[in-house]
């Protein structure tokens, strides 16, 4: 599967990330299930989880060295999100 790069990615409410792709592609992807997995414990802190930044070539959403979401499984795991729909 080719997925496209992130272009931009923000918080949305209870952990959920809505993130931007090349091409106009929006997805809705909740990380509430990785919450009790490993590094991705620390996410828990609401500061800790709104401090992310896009990876320079658009290839993940990273916190630090340890904790990061691949495009790819930002891409197929989230939600499409349809113009207009109030996912703001």
């Amino acid at each position: 599967m080719n997925v496209p790069r992130i272009v931009s990615a923000r918080v949305l409410v209870d952990f959920v990330l809505r993130v931007e792709f090349e091409g106009g592609e929006t997805r809705a992807y909740d990380v509430k299930p990785l919450l009790s997995r490993g590094p991705f414990t620390l996410l828990r802190e609401p500061a800790f989880f709104r401090a992310f930044v896009v990876e320079l070539n658009g290839h993940a959403v990273v916190w630090n060295d340890d904790i990061d979401i691949a495009a790819y499984e930002l891409f197929r795991g989230g939600q499409p999100v349809a113009t207009g729909c109030g996912l703001h």
